[in-house]
């Protein structure tokens, strides 16, 4: 069992946005036959707090800027959560003169603070590619991996009348690049004007099941 969830980040030179996208349950059915009982299958809900009121601009982003948020995801289900993969896609580039690839554009943003409950869920992928620090072209390119703090998301004992989450802290920044070409213009000057829309892609997965 799965359930995904997804973070829109729209990222341009002149806007930048957050916005959840999406989420659910699956539902539970009821089984009662032969056997005394009811026997049903638990619910699987992964929530993204704190952007359910709509997008987050930030207008005209510049090299140098930055955009840093802090978003909680939840287990509002009743089955624990063994882990929380995050990967990021890429779509809609808007491209502007044609002297770049959209690698190149992607690569001008830096993320320099992507932590759970302060952990740095980077660490792995730094280490996989031998790099102090991740840009975004990094993250499309990587494969999808587990984000959750700890053992995952447990759900709470006796009824689950409470919650489980961790506390995600993001920061990203166009970087800022000082080199000039030729004609003493900044070579950052080709990126003016793109675009392109980044799904923060969040899929939880189930505990392993056992004897019950």
């Amino acid at each position: 069992m799965g359930l995904k969830s997804k973070l829109a980040m729209g990222v341009m030179t002149g806007a930048l946005g957050l916005s959840l996208v999406g989420g659910g349950t699956y539902a539970a059915f009821n089984d009662v036959e032969s056997a005394e009982g009811t026997y049903s299958a638990g619910t699987l809900d992964l929530e993204l707090g704190n952007f359910v009121s709509g997008t987050m601009d930030v207008d005209k982003l510049v090299p140098g800027d930055s955009i840093e948020r802090e978003f909680e995801i939840m287990n509002n289900g009743n089955v624990d959560i063994k882990e929380v993969l995050f990967d990021v896609t890429a779509t809609n580039h808007t491209e502007v003169g044609g002297d770049n690839t959209d690698g190149e554009f992607y690569e001008q943003f830096k993320v320099e603070i992507f932590n759970s409950d302060s952990r740095d869920v980077l660490a792995d992928l730094k280490a996989d590619l031998h790099q102090s620090e991740i840009s975004m072209q990094d993250l499309i390119n990587a494969p999808a991996f587990d984000v959750a703090s700890g053992d995952g998301f447990n759900n709470k004992d006796g009824d689950f009348n409470g919650k489980d989450s961790d506390t995600f802290h993001i920061k990203v920044s166009f970087k800022d690049n000082k080199a000039k070409d030729g004609n003493g213009e900044y070579e950052q000057n080709k990126y003016m004007g793109e675009g392109v829309t980044l799904d923060f892609n969040f899929e939880a997965t189930q505990k392993d099941g056992g004897a019950r």
